[in-house]
């Protein structure tokens, strides 16, 4: 347990209950407020933002989790219990200025986004290793999401000039 004033090191880990990564998603996802989605959408930015802290070989992730499909696990049901908020952040056409860390300042935030949503696809969606249902899960929120959006594409297929269809098409 932790004491006031004492510093844990990496080294003392084990002596923290879990990974508190996997308790802050496992905590978002179990928010259905407007807050829980945001955070939600917060979170599933860090694969692409952090991809060593979830990487798949588990000698990259050194003290940060002794199971990393633990961590991908929670990740599959944040995307799962929070779909619409986090695909919706994540699949946003933005062609402003990233924000972003490192080298990616300098890129368009859709661009950024691509990433993020390739990290995310790629530990849930694509991953073998991690437990079935929450990789089921996380699949069906992501199909349910893709013919959502066909659907509206499709819906305004008669209309001359849907909305930010100029601005998108440059």
């Amino acid at each position: 347990r932790a004491v006031a004033g004492q510093v844990h090191t990496p080294a003392d880990h084990n002596t923290l209950e879990g990974d508190l990564l996997v308790t802050l998603m496992n905590g978002a996802s179990a928010d259905s407020r407007p807050q829980g989605e945001a955070l939600a959408s917060r979170l599933a930015r860090l694969p692409g933002e952090h991809p060593d802290w979830f990487s798949q070989d588990p000698t990259a992730m050194g003290w940060y989790s002794s199971d990393q499909s633990e961590r991908n696990g929670a990740l599959a049901t944040l995307l799962s219990s929070h779909d619409g908020a986090v695909l919706d952040s994540l699949t946003l056409y933005d062609d402003s200025s990233a924000r972003g860390l490192g080298a990616d300042t300098d890129r368009q935030q859709f661009e950024v986004n691509g990433r993020d949503l390739a990290a995310v696809m790629e530990l849930t969606v694509f991953n073998p290793n991690i437990d079935g249902a929450d990789r089921g899960a996380a699949q069906d929120a992501f199909l349910a999401y893709a013919r959502d959006q066909a659907q509206i594409i499709e819906a305004s297929g008669s209309e001359a000039n849907s909305a930010g269809y100029e601005e998108a098409s440059g």
